[in-house]
């Protein structure tokens, strides 16, 4: 199945959502002028994705948020070039010992995240999907569903909007899928635990539609520092709680 149109008739956020509902496997190419991305789909799952419009690479990216050093980057790179570019930097800077798999799947998805949301701004160019067409050896898969939603409701704020770009860079940080396993536990990774001070005893909060998971010492203090006032019992009572 091949699939082509302009992106001034149909937008992209559309096209993905209709690969992404179908399970489609192939490759997405997108060109306009002076630039060209791609997206790669297993199963109606992107599992990498590029814009030459967004260059940052995923060696530059961890060197910045100081996973690595500029000299684990640099010998990286000349292990690279001394074996014919037949290994990904990834998987390199993982053998050598610079970063470990999971940080790095981290900063693989951001990278990914970026190029599909940058890709998904554009106005005009042409775009092209080939069914089966895709390349080996990437195993990261990102689902759509609940960003596309998010997507389509940042997409309507200036890209110059400054919460649009914090929220942006929290999830594209943070955000990461997770699977529950046979005995229905949840494993979360280790940049959240760290960064939350998950260790010892945690709180887990029923919050309407979601679960919060918080450190149970701070939580405790932020109760006894926030105690109900007057006004909380007026605001609960007028709503017959």
């Amino acid at each position: 199945m091949s699939l082509q149109a302009n992106l001034k008739d149909f937008k992209l956020a559309h096209l993905i959502e209709f690969i992404s509902a179908s399970k489609k496997t192939g490759t997405l190419r997108i060109v306009r002028p002076g630039a060209e991305g791609f997206i790669y789909f297993r199963n109606g799952k992107a599992f990498f994705a590029a814009s030459s419009a967004n260059r940052k690479s995923i060696g530059e990216r961890l060197v910045e948020a100081g996973k690595i050093t500029r000299q684990e980057l640099s010998r990286a790179l000349e292990l690279q070039e001394s074996e014919g570019r037949k290994r990904r930097l990834g998987d390199i800077l993982t053998s050598e010992g610079f970063v470990d798999s999971e940080e790095l799947r981290i900063f693989i998805k951001q990278q990914i995240y970026d190029s599909i949301f940058d890709l998904c701004q554009w106005k005009e160019g042409e775009f092209a999907f080939q069914a089966e067409e895709s390349p080996t050896g990437e195993d990261i898969g990102l689902s759509f569903e609940e960003w596309q939603r998010i997507e389509e409701k940042l997409a309507r704020l200036s890209n110059f909007n400054p919460a649009k770009k914090k929220l942006l860079n929290r999830t594209n940080y943070y955000g990461q899928a997770v699977e529950i396993d046979g005995q229905g536990r949840l494993l979360l990774p280790s940049l959240l635990r760290q960064d939350a001070q998950l260790k010892g005893e945690v709180a887990v909060l029923g919050m309407l539609n979601h679960l919060e998971v918080r450190n149970m010492e701070s939580f405790r203090k932020e109760m006894a520092e926030n105690p109900f006032t007057d006004e909380d019992e007026k605001t609960l009572d007028e709503l017959g709680i």
